[in-house]
């Protein structure tokens, strides 16, 4: 059996985002970002969860607020890529800049937790 973690979409034009036991889809020659047809050629039995959009978008907006707190307090610049990465630079000595890590992890996973 090959399983991923989820696809995005479930046409067969939609792009795979394999991300869960990449080692069982490896073995059928499944990558990430490939179009999700040719995956499911690959690999028939393939089971593809249903991405969960409005999920990860409320999630990604509660921790962008998270960082945007932070960058505001600490006058820092924050630059978000997508709804799952973002860079934050600090003009901070080295230590603050590892404490303000350390609030910013411990709030987000109690968050998600």
């Amino acid at each position: 059996m090959c399983t991923i973690g989820f696809g995005i979409g479930t046409e067969s034009t939609s792009l795979l985002h394999v991300d869960r036991k990449p080692g069982a889809t490896r073995k059928f020659g499944i990558k990430k970002g490939m179009f999700l047809r040719k995956a499911l050629q690959l690999c028939p039995q393939l089971k593809v969860l249903p991405y969960d959009y409005q999920g990860y978008e409320e999630v990604s907006l509660k921790v962008e607020n998270i960082l945007q707190s932070y960058a505001s307090e600490y006058n820092a610049n924050l630059e978000q890529v997508s709804c799952d990465e973002s860079y934050m630079e600090f003009y901070l000595p080295m230590n603050t800049r590892d404490d303000i890590m350390v609030m910013i992890m411990t709030m987000t996973y109690n968050f998600l937790n």
